[in-house]
């Protein structure tokens, strides 16, 4: 798996917002098919709820799967500070194939 899915942080910023732009839709769509503001407003409120769930599980699955994602450009590692086995682990972990030898 690459190094770049989203946090959970912003899986729920990405679905909150996204909840508010669809809510706005489908309340709007309710109210101006009914004439009901309560009524439309009770469809868009369940609306939210179930689908601001589904949204973030998708989210969550998808991020987990490496399809169509960039992937990290595969060059040597090497830090002072850090052991020969962290480097040789995180190139490892990043799908690179072959490790540069320190100088």
């Amino acid at each position: 798996m690459l190094g770049n899915a989203d946090s959970q942080w912003r899986t729920l910023a990405k679905a909150t917002s996204w909840r508010l732009v669809a809510v706005t839709i489908t309340t709007s769509i309710a109210w101006w098919l009914t004439g009901e503001t309560a009524f439309a407003a009770t469809i868009g409120a369940i609306d939210a709820v179930f689908k601001f769930g589904s949204y973030y599980l998708h989210e969550r699955v998808w991020g987990q799967i490496d399809f169509g994602k960039a992937q990290q450009p595969c060059v040597p590692l090497y830090s002072p500070e850090r052991s020969i086995q962290h480097d040789v682990k995180e190139f490892y972990s990043r799908g690179c194939a072959q490790i540069s030898r320190r100088a």
